[in-house]
Protein backbone atom coordinates (compact mmCIF):
# COMPACT_ATOMS: atom_id res chain seq x y z
CA UNK A 1 0.00 0.00 0.00
CA UNK A 2 2.44 2.92 1.48
CA UNK A 3 4.92 1.23 -1.92
CA UNK A 4 2.66 2.06 -4.96
CA UNK A 5 4.60 4.89 -6.40
CA UNK A 6 1.84 5.43 -9.44
CA UNK A 7 -0.96 7.35 -6.79
CA UNK A 8 1.31 10.47 -5.84
CA UNK A 9 -1.95 12.52 -7.14
CA UNK A 10 -3.97 12.32 -4.97
CA UNK A 11 -4.94 14.94 -2.02
CA UNK A 12 -6.48 14.64 1.74
CA UNK A 13 -8.38 17.32 2.87
CA UNK A 14 -7.26 17.44 6.65
CA UNK A 15 -10.50 19.00 8.12
CA UNK A 16 -12.62 19.25 11.18
CA UNK A 17 -15.35 16.59 9.90
CA UNK A 18 -12.01 14.12 8.37
CA UNK A 19 -10.64 13.91 12.00
CA UNK A 20 -14.15 13.01 13.90
CA UNK A 21 -15.06 10.43 11.44
CA UNK A 22 -11.59 8.52 11.49
CA UNK A 23 -11.46 9.20 15.63
CA UNK A 24 -14.93 7.44 15.77
CA UNK A 25 -14.31 4.31 14.49
CA UNK A 26 -12.42 4.18 18.22
CA UNK A 27 -15.42 5.11 20.78
CA UNK A 28 -16.16 1.95 21.78
CA UNK A 29 -12.44 1.05 22.57
CA UNK A 30 -11.94 4.16 24.38
CA UNK A 31 -14.82 3.69 26.39
CA UNK A 32 -14.22 -0.07 27.12
CA UNK A 33 -10.39 1.23 27.81
CA UNK A 34 -11.75 4.01 30.36
CA UNK A 35 -9.22 6.13 28.25
CA UNK A 36 -9.63 10.17 28.62
CA UNK A 37 -8.96 10.71 25.48
CA UNK A 38 -8.46 14.27 23.44
CA UNK A 39 -8.03 15.49 19.99
CA UNK A 40 -7.28 18.99 18.65
CA UNK A 41 -6.75 19.76 14.74
CA UNK A 42 -4.62 22.81 14.87
CA UNK A 43 -6.10 24.25 11.22
CA UNK A 44 -7.58 22.97 8.29
CA UNK A 45 -5.41 22.18 5.65
CA UNK A 46 -4.26 19.93 2.25
CA UNK A 47 -1.87 16.81 2.28
CA UNK A 48 -0.44 15.07 -1.07
CA UNK A 49 -1.15 12.04 -0.23
CA UNK A 50 -3.58 9.26 -0.84
CA UNK A 51 -6.55 9.78 2.09
CA UNK A 52 -6.20 5.80 2.70
CA UNK A 53 -2.49 6.43 3.83
CA UNK A 54 -3.35 9.40 5.99
CA UNK A 55 -5.98 7.40 7.65
CA UNK A 56 -3.51 4.50 8.11
CA UNK A 57 -1.20 6.46 9.53
CA UNK A 58 -3.81 8.03 12.16
CA UNK A 59 -5.43 4.90 13.08
CA UNK A 60 -2.72 2.71 13.49
CA UNK A 61 -1.31 5.29 15.92
CA UNK A 62 -4.29 5.98 18.04
CA UNK A 63 -4.62 1.85 17.97
CA UNK A 64 -1.72 1.30 19.83
CA UNK A 65 -2.13 4.41 22.29
CA UNK A 66 -5.62 3.22 23.01
CA UNK A 67 -4.96 -0.76 23.70
CA UNK A 68 -1.47 0.22 25.54
CA UNK A 69 -3.63 2.89 28.01
CA UNK A 70 -6.00 1.60 29.80
CA UNK A 71 -7.51 3.92 32.53
CA UNK A 72 -4.83 6.33 31.13
CA UNK A 73 -4.90 9.06 28.90
CA UNK A 74 -4.14 9.59 25.44
CA UNK A 75 -3.70 12.95 23.36
CA UNK A 76 -3.96 13.51 19.42
CA UNK A 77 -2.52 16.79 18.09
CA UNK A 78 -2.86 17.07 14.17
CA UNK A 79 -1.05 20.25 12.56
CA UNK A 80 0.14 20.72 8.51
CA UNK A 81 3.88 20.62 10.42
CA UNK A 82 3.16 17.45 12.29
CA UNK A 83 0.76 14.48 14.02
CA UNK A 84 1.32 13.74 17.99
CA UNK A 85 -0.03 10.79 19.58
CA UNK A 86 0.57 11.18 23.26
CA UNK A 87 0.15 8.75 25.91
CA UNK A 88 0.91 7.62 29.31
CA UNK A 89 0.55 3.40 28.34
CA UNK A 90 3.16 0.91 29.11
CA UNK A 91 5.34 1.92 26.16
CA UNK A 92 6.62 -0.55 23.57
CA UNK A 93 9.21 -2.55 25.41
CA UNK A 94 5.98 -3.74 28.06
CA UNK A 95 3.64 -6.29 26.75
CA UNK A 96 -0.04 -3.93 27.14
CA UNK A 97 -2.99 -6.24 29.59
CA UNK A 98 -3.93 -8.81 27.32
CA UNK A 99 -2.85 -7.26 24.04
CA UNK A 100 -0.30 -9.06 21.39
CA UNK A 101 0.04 -7.60 18.25
CA UNK A 102 2.02 -8.43 15.50
CA UNK A 103 3.75 -4.88 14.89
CA UNK A 104 2.27 -4.29 11.82
CA UNK A 105 0.74 -1.41 12.32
CA UNK A 106 3.49 0.49 13.68
CA UNK A 107 5.24 -1.08 10.88
CA UNK A 108 2.81 0.18 8.28
CA UNK A 109 3.09 3.87 9.65
CA UNK A 110 7.29 3.60 9.26
CA UNK A 111 6.77 2.50 5.35
CA UNK A 112 4.20 5.42 4.87
CA UNK A 113 6.40 8.07 6.68
CA UNK A 114 9.69 6.64 4.56
CA UNK A 115 7.51 6.96 1.33
CA UNK A 116 6.31 10.73 1.94
CA UNK A 117 10.11 11.58 3.41
CA UNK A 118 8.16 12.20 6.62
CA UNK A 119 10.14 11.70 10.30
CA UNK A 120 8.84 8.85 12.71
CA UNK A 121 9.80 8.61 16.62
Amino acid sequence: MARNEGDDKACVDISAESIAKIVSDFEPTIKANQVNFHYALQCEFNLDLQPLLFAAVIKNLLKNALNCSVEGKVDLFISPQRIDVIDNGVGLDAQPRGYEGFGIGLNIVRDICEKYHWQFS
